[in-house]
């Protein structure tokens, strides 16, 4: 089951949370850490990450979650260089480790919208297609965190039988 949620990671009760962000931001400083997850210890889990990479970790403080996903997200060049296909194959990969670990759900935010440049409709429709097309073969319930109303309202306006609240 997918369905659209207008809420933040740190609320999720998902068994698993996703954590996107550009490591060259994360190295910078400029964009907050994953919850749960301090400055330094952001950057020690993004070092070194290549663009396929992935790292899964047990999720720390006071969140609901059992694991924390890290991934970096493919940055938006304009839409000819291949970033709608590696964005399709990042949400592959990430909802094979959740389900690698066992986990029956998963939050997920709208990966690579936002400060990574993708257009919001075209990451939302990547995101819907990829998770569709995962749960032909694997079932997990999979929320797609979208943070602002006006996010959400626009995604459930466009894709109404996901609308989760």
């Amino acid at each position: 089951m997918l369905r659209f949620v207008c809420d933040v990671p740190e609320e999720s009760e998902c068994d698993a949370v996703v954590y996107a962000a550009d490591p060259a931001m994360v190295a910078a400083g400029s964009v907050p850490p994953a919850p749960g997850t301090g400055a330094e210890e952001e950057k020690e889990i993004f070092a070194g990450m290549g663009p396929e990479d992935i790292r899964i970790v047990y999720a720390s403080g006071d969140l609901y979650c059992t694991y924390m996903i890290h991934t970096p997200c493919p940055l938006w060049q304009g839409g000819e260089a291949g970033e709608r296909e590696a964005l399709k194959a990042l949400y592959g990969r990430v909802l094979q480790l959740a389900a690698d670990h066992d986990c029956r759900s998963l939050a997920l935010p709208l990966i690579s919208a936002g400060v990574c440049g993708f257009p919001e409709d075209a990451a939302l429709d990547i995101a819907v297609e990829a998770v569709e097309g995962f749960q032909c073969e694997r079932e997990m319930e999979v929320e797609l965190l979208l943070p602002e109303q006006e996010s959400y309202d626009r995604a459930c306006a466009r894709l109404p039988r996901y609308a989760g609240d």
